[in-house]
């Protein structure tokens, strides 16, 4: 239920489901899951009708949000054929960070290097409740673990601005010279910030909403530059966790380009697209959601519910630190034990009924 895919490390572990059905998101998640019905339409092939509800004017908006390699190698096609305008939600902090990327460029590495090398791992934004299990996917212990052996946890109280995040890369600074030049006994503020400074293998794991809203530009920046700066002596490495990977990964392989990040001050889009996702919070309204949680009539006019890759059939999806591709296996390969049918043959109806207008 996010980009961790926390069950296929467990599968590969080879110690079946125990692990991954503790995690709380997973559960609830299945709960969920479990009990979604349609608004509007009863399945795939009835869908087509209420396409006409969204079809005013080509090319239409979607959508889509954690969805496996087979959905977004359908979307992409659409979108190259000019039938759909396709969008992925990403946030704030996300976008930010991929927009200085892009002129900065940055070191990243995997949650298994992580987990291996790191001594010091500085938790931006709130990444337990999005991510359960992400200490334990880093070398903690569980869930709850701020400390282990050989790491350090330094979690952050909040959202950071621009400000405080050129106070901290000039606090390191401060401390890495005096360090050079002889001096250790003077103050550069908490203790939190030397640990930063002392460590020898740094990774600053980022969650969606890390960064305040008016400045992410400029605290993305920032960051980059301070990992740039830690990497000119010692190791420093970024981690994001986009549920957007597998379709940023389809996308730069069929079109050379990464999705469009989604306006959330935009108007209504006509179709969502939802995988492997538990969320309900959507900033825009959809006329139609496929897949996912039903959000309700307010933020989805009808909903239609779809199978699960990793749960109800296979599935290949790319790991949210965008380095792994991982093949999920459901309980049946074609997902025949879901009364639903797929994000994918869903589309596939869209196709057929677009193509025939």
């Amino acid at each position: 239920m996010c980009s961790l895919f926390c069950d296929q490390a467990d599968n590969e572990s080879k110690t079946g489901n125990v692990d991954i059905w503790d995690c709380s998101l997973a559960k609830e998640g299945q709960r969920q899951w479990s009990r979604q019905v349609a608004r509007s339409a009863d399945s795939g092939v009835d869908l087509a009708a209420d396409l006409a509800q969204v079809r005013k004017a080509r090319p239409i908006t979607v959508e889509a949000i954690a969805v496996d390699q087979a959905t977004a190698q359908t979307l992409i096609r659409l979108g190259q054929n000019g039938e759909i305008q396709l969008s992925t939600v990403r946030g704030t902090t996300y976008t930010a960070i991929s927009d200085a990327t892009v002129r900065d460029g940055v070191i990243r590495a995997t949650l298994g290097d992580v987990a291996v090398h790191a001594d010091v791992i500085w938790a931006l934004g709130d990444l337990d409740s999005i991510y359960p299990r992400w200490r334990v996917r880093c070398g903690f212990r569980d869930e709850n673990s701020e400390s282990a052996d050989d790491k350090t946890l330094l979690p952050s109280t909040g959202p950071v601005d621009a400000a405080t995040m050129a106070d901290v890369a000039r606090r390191v600074r401060e401390i890495r010279r005096d360090e050079r030049d002889g001096q250790t006994d003077t103050d550069h503020g908490a203790d939190w910030i030397r640990t930063i400074a002392g460590s020898q293998y740094l990774a600053v794991c980022v969650a969606p909403d890390a960064f305040t809203i008016d400045d992410a530009d400029l605290t993305a920046v920032m960051l980059l530059r301070l990992i740039r700066y830690l990497n000119e002596s010692t190791r420093a490495v970024l981690v994001t966790l986009d549920a957007a990977a597998t379709l940023d990964w389809m996308s730069l392989t069929m079109t050379n380009r990464a999705t469009r990040t989604s306006d959330d001050d935009g108007g209504a889009v006509d179709i969502r697209v939802v995988g492997h996702s538990a969320r309900t919070d959507w900033q825009r309204p959809a006329k139609l959601q496929i897949g996912g949680i039903d959000p309700g009539p307010t933020l989805a006019k009808q909903f239609q519910p779809a199978s699960l890759g990793g749960l109800n059939g296979n599935a290949t999806v790319i790991r949210g630190d965008s380095s792994v591709a991982l093949g999920l296996t459901g309980r049946t390969a074609d997902g025949s034990d879901s009364p639903n049918p797929s994000p994918r043959t869903i589309l596939e109806v869209l196709d057929t009924y677009l193509s025939a207008s």
